[in-house]
């Protein structure tokens, strides 16, 4: 298991208590995620009961990439 900057994943929590009184901030709930995991990006998304997606908050993707995931994960 790789180790983690626990100070980021911490930061990470703190915005999403802030995206929550806040919507426009999810973005910057993906990016400090992509931060505290080392990773290259981020997607968050909210669901209703039947699993439809509500809203999805995905910055630096394009509308290519977002065509590719619904069509392979989603068909």
């Amino acid at each position: 298991m790789a180790a983690h900057d626990m100070s980021a994943a911490i930061e990470t929590v703190a915005q999403a208590a802030a995206a929550i009184r806040d919507p426009d901030l999810w973005s910057e709930v993906a990016r400090s995620a992509v931060r505290a995991l080392g990773a290259g990006r981020a997607t968050i998304g909210f669901l209703d009961a039947r699993g439809d997606m509500l809203v999805r908050a995905c910055p630096e993707t394009d509308p290519d990439w977002h065509a590719r995931y619904d069509a392979e994960m989603h068909a």
